[in-house]
């Protein structure tokens, strides 16, 4: 009874990663309506960012998840600025094909950038919290307790600011009709950077929280980005 519970625990931990990879996914998809399919290399790369803020500057490794989202959000607002904001324009037809093959493109990128730069080797995150606590029957180690609180934590900031603010609701309306948002003063190509900016923070967020738990390498962005793919279709 015990391991099935401690089974179900873990699973409902992972689920919460897996959550915030697909809902920076799904919230792309809805504003931009395209695929993302450099999302898992997303994820690899905030698990990177996080793994060298705590190692090489000692930043504390909760506050090091925070700064890896702002830095993949600023890479993903690169990235739409140069090379998917073009398509938006009016002068490119079929712009979702040449969106699936723009992002599977920068994927691929990534994975050779990361190997490169990082090394082949995996890496170990340094604990959030060393040790374990008990609860009930069961010992938890602490890390998985600090991955789904900050994972809470994170979505439901989220939820408050795409239903509470101006910019959420602006986000909102470009999702449901992008020429009805521009004709009451909502720039869509605005809406657009900062929806791809999220996105792919979540799951850069999700990335630097699974560090401490298993090994992160250049190649572990390809199965979280397949599931949260399978997430978005079945959900």
């Amino acid at each position: 009874m015990e391991f099935f519970v401690a089974q179900a625990l873990n699973g409902l931990i992972i689920g919460l990663l897996y959550a915030l990879i697909a809902i920076g996914l799904s919230l792309i998809f809805s504003v931009l309506k395209l695929v993302n399919f450099a999302h898992g290399e997303c994820y690899m790369m905030g698990a990177f960012v996080s793994y060298y803020l705590s190692t090489l500057f000692g930043i504390n490794p909760i506050l090091s998840v925070f700064l890896s989202m702002v830095v993949v959000f600023l890479i993903g607002v690169t990235v739409q600025y140069l090379f998917l904001r073009p398509l938006y324009t009016g002068a490119v037809e079929r712009k979702d094909e040449y969106a699936i093959l723009i992002t599977f493109g920068i994927g691929i990128f990534f994975q050779n950038l990361a190997m490169s730069v990082f090394g082949p080797w995996t890496k170990k995150s340094p604990d959030f919290i060393s040790g374990v606590s008990a609860m009930g029957f069961l010992t938890v180690d602490n890390n998985r307790l600090v991955v789904s609180a900050v994972a809470i934590v994170i979505m439901v900031v989220l939820l408050l600011v795409i239903g509470k603010t101006f910019i959420g609701k602006a986000l909102r309306a470009v999702s449901q009709d992008r020429d009805a948002a521009a004709i009451v003063g909502i720039n869509p190509h605005r809406m657009n950077l900062l929806a791809f900016g999220i996105g792919v923070a979540l799951a850069g967020g999700a990335g630097s929280l699974i560090g401490p738990i298993f090994l992160i390498s250049p190649m572990m962005g390809i199965l979280p980005g397949i599931k949260s793919f399978v997430i978005i279709v079945l959900g």
